[in-house]
């Protein structure tokens, strides 16, 4: 037997499925009236191919969050020009039961760390805060959030004025065995040095525990790191080192492209230490090793010689030896997977290094007498043209390429290094 529906009785089944709480996701969705309802939200953006997902949103105590800040949002009309427009979508109810809002226009600038963000809900324009934008938009660098946050952490960062919001990852780490680096090895052992300066200034060392397994928590933070991280001020995550259960290490940093940031108190290696990192490093440098020596022993000239012989001999170590600890640094966190520290390796985050140079011929070496900028007294600036030739062609071509070097005097015992080499003085 058919049945057919009038258009009152369509009308009293969505109600009686509205009625029946958050089993299914209403067909016109009302923030106010339903929040207590949302089990998950997306964060879109529009694509070639028409809007794809860009973070998501599913574990309940950062639903909870983000819910609590869509819901102190004031009223208020986006600007003209508009930020760019993304969208927001909300996951109603649980299992099979569940389903999604439609997209809800979401106007933000991801590059403007600081400025509100705009989103239409219930048929008005709200505002919200930069740490709503800054947060859900950090989402999309990690695999697995969870709101699952240690309570003694939690507790134990909340003494410094950080609210862990999810953890990021954890797992166990061996500590180095002293705090000397050799020449040209990978800067880890700058990476727990560095760290253990900022740890020092909430009087923890890690020093005693040398050499040991110890645990690591990496959480992300509600908070903005200090002023002078701008323009990162929220890439902030906090790092919780335990031995034995106890906690024997804690800072922030601030994860890919350049991970260094502050104590928990929120201040710089300069400030705890009254030292720049030239001067600073100088107390971790290995000053008896052989191609520390050796290197110490050269010109500015020589050394840019060095660099590129030994990327023809394929000696990759010695050809990093030539470059300042402050920049071997920068392979830390160049191009690394954000859930974890640091990168393990020179490879891992490197697109296009030295090992893509399949041999190297120094033409000439011309020293800028009157560069564009003034320059510190110890650094020297050369243009290099150098034939290049290339195993892949990832960021230039094979062939002559005329490149920009600075070498600067680090230490007094080291003598000159590279400070920077690009393609512009």
């Amino acid at each position: 037997m058919a049945i057919r529906l009038t258009a009152t009785g369509l009308l009293l089944l969505v109600l009686a499925a509205l009625v029946a709480g958050c089993g299914s996701a209403p067909l016109e969705f009302s923030f106010e009236a339903d929040r207590g309802c949302v089990a998950g939200l997306r964060l879109w953006e529009d694509g070639p191919r028409g809007p794809r997902v860009v973070a998501e949103v599913n574990d309940p105590a950062l639903v909870a969050f983000f819910v609590r800040q869509l819901g102190a949002a004031k009223p208020a009309a986006p600007p003209d020009p508009p930020p760019k427009r993304h969208y927001l979508s909300f996951r109603i109810g649980a299992g099979k039961a569940a389903g999604e809002t439609r997209r809800y226009p979401y106007l933000c600038n991801a590059w403007d760390p600081e400025g509100p963000g705009y989103v239409e809900l219930d048929g008005r324009w709200v505002e919200l805060s930069p740490a709503f934008n800054g947060l859900l938009f950090s989402l999309a660098d990690y695999r697995r959030p969870s709101g699952a946050v240690d309570k003694a952490d939690a507790a134990f960062l909340k003494r410094y004025g950080w609210t862990p919001l999810f953890r990021i990852n954890s797992g166990a780490v061996k500590l180095p065995d002293r705090f000397v680096h050799r020449a040209g090895e990978f800067p880890v052992v700058l990476y727990w040095a560095y760290n253990n300066e900022l740890n020092r200034d909430i009087g923890l060392d890690l020093a005693p525990y040398l050499g040991r397994e110890a645990e690591v928590a990496l959480y992300k933070v509600v908070e903005p790191l200090p002023a002078f991280m701008d323009p990162r001020r929220w890439t902030g995550r906090a790092v919780v080192v335990k031995v034995g259960g106890r906690v024997v290490g804690a800072w922030l940093d601030a994860g890919r492209h350049y991970g260094f940031a502050c104590s928990l108190k929120g201040r710089r290696l300069e400030e705890i230490t009254g030292r720049t990192f030239a001067q600073w490093v100088a107390g971790v440098i290995d000053y008896d090793d052989a191609t520390e020596r050796r290197l110490a022993a050269l010109g500015p000239e020589e050394v840019i010689r060095t660099y590129y012989a030994a990327i023809n001999r394929r000696d990759y170590r010695l050809a990093r030896a030539c470059e300042t600890r402050e920049s071997l640094t920068g392979y830390l966190f160049a191009n690394m997977d954000n859930n974890w520290l640091y990168n393990t390796s020179y490879e891992s985050g490197s697109l296009d290094g030295m090992e893509n140079i399949r041999r190297a011929k120094v033409l000439t070496i011309k020293e800028l007498k009157e560069p564009l900028e003034p320059v510190a007294p110890e650094t020297r600036r050369y243009a290099v043209e150098v034939d290049l030739r290339f195993r892949k062609a990832v960021t230039m071509e094979s062939g002559r390429h005329v490149l920009f070097f600075n070498l600067k005097r680090e230490t007094e015992q080291t003598g000159w290094r590279l400070a920077y080499i690009g393609t512009g003085p």
